[in-house]
C-alpha cells in the first residue's frame, strides 16, 4: 500500500473540465506505469510472470487502457481514446498504442512522464538519477555481490542504513520510492530473495549515461511545486488499485514463470577476494595434475 503523509484538504483544481480530465490521465496513467515498476517484496513466481509479462507490453506498447480513466472512451475504442487526448491537449504526452487482442494502451513520452510526477508532486528522474551515481559508485564494493555478469548493490547500502535499525524502514520505503523512474526509464533493476530482502543493479544504459555524468555537471535536480493533494491523493489511491490487479492477474502463458530469488547469502565480492589467493593456489594444484 502507498504510504504517504496524513491526507490533507486538497486546493481546488482548476474550474477547466479540460484541465482537470488532462491532470486526472497523466497522473493515473503515472500510478499505473509507477505500479508495474515499484519494487514488489515478493517471491511470489505467478506475480512475478505477469509482471515480465506487463513490462515486455510496457516496452513495446504501454499501459492496459482502463475505460475508468477517463468516461466516455471504452478500452477497446481506440479512435475513441485517440480523440479524447487529441481533445484534452495530451498527444505530445500520452500515446496510444495497439497492445494486441483489441487491447489500447498508453505510454507516457519521456515529458508526460516529468510532467505526471511533477503534477503529484513527485521525485523527479534528475532526482533518481542520483540513485543512479550511487549504483555506479559501490559497482565495486566489496559489499556486493555479480550475478552472471550483473553487479548487485543490497539497498541498506545504499540508504546507509543497517536492518533493524529504528529508521531502517523509512529509509528503505524512501529509497524504493525515488528508484522508480531509473526502473520505468530502463536504467536501473531491482531483486528480493526470499528474506524480502532487495538489491539494486544497474543495465547496460543505466551504466553508459552514469559513465557519462562522470564528464559533465549534471544539473542540479529542480524544485519541486507546491504539493496538489487532490492529485497526490489521486496517485496514491490510482497505484493501490493498479498492484490489486497486478496481484489477481495470471500470466497469460501457463507454464510462465518469474525471475529468480536473488540468493538469501551470496558471496560478496570482499569474501570471493579474500577467498582468491588460496583459490589460485588449489587452481594451480589442479593444472599441475594435468601436466
Amino acid at each position: 500500500m502507498m504510504m504517504f503523509t496524513a491526507k490533507q484538504k486538497s486546493p481546488k483544481l482548476t474550474p477547466d473540465p479540460t484541465e482537470k480530465t488532462r491532470q486526472r490521465l497523466l497522473v493515473v496513467t503515472l500510478a499505473a506505469t509507477d505500479a508495474l515498476f515499484r519494487v514488489f517484496r515478493s517471491p511470489d513466481a505467478r506475480l512475478s510472470a505477469v509482471l515480465i509479462e506487463r513490462r515486455e507490453l510496457y516496452q513495446t506498447h504501454g499501459i492496459p487502457w482502463l475505460a475508468s480513466r477517463a468516461a466516455g472512451a471504452r478500452a477497446e475504442d481506440r479512435k475513441g481514446v485517440r480523440s479524447l487526448i487529441a481533445a484534452v491537449g495530451l498527444s505530445n504526452l500520452l500515446k496510444v498504442n495497439a497492445g494486441g487482442h483489441r487491447v489500447i494502451a498508453t505510454k507516457l513520452t519521456d515529458q508526460g512522464y516529468a510532467d505526471a510526477r511533477a503534477a503529484a508532486g513527485l521525485p523527479s528522474l534528475d532526482e533518481s538519477l542520483l540513485i543512479l551515481d550511487q549504483l555506479y559508485a559501490l559497482r565495486d564494493d566489496p559489499r556486493g555481490f555479480d550475478i552472471a555478469g550483473t553487479g548487485w548493490t543490497r539497498e541498506t547500502d545504499l540508504a546507509a542504513t543497517e536492518y533493524g535499525l529504528p529508521d531502517v524502514g523509512e529509509k528503505l520505503w524512501d529509497l524504493q520510492e525515488l528508484a522508480i523512474p531509473l526502473m520505468v526509464h530502463g536504467l536501473a533493476r531491482c531483486g528480493c530473495d526470499i528474506q524480502k530482502r532487495v538489491s539494486y543493479a544497474m543495465t547496460s544504459a543505466g551504466r553508459d549515461l552514469a559513465e557519462k555524468r562522470l564528464k559533465i555537471k549534471p544539473a542540479t535536480p529542480r524544485r519541486r511545486g507546491k504539493i496538489n493533494y487532490e492529485l497526490q491523493n489521486l496517485y496514491a489511491n490510482e497505484r493501490d488499485s493498479e498492484e490489486e490487479i497486478l496481484h489477481s492477474l495470471t500470466p497469460t502463458q501457463p507454464n510462465g514463470i518469474g525471475e529468480i530469488p536473488l540468493p538469501v547469502c551470496p558471496s560478496t565480492r570482499g569474501m570471493i577476494a579474500a577467498r582468491a589467493p588460496q583459490a589460485l593456489k588449489d587452481s594451480n594444484d589442479e593444472t599441475d595434475d594435468l601436466q
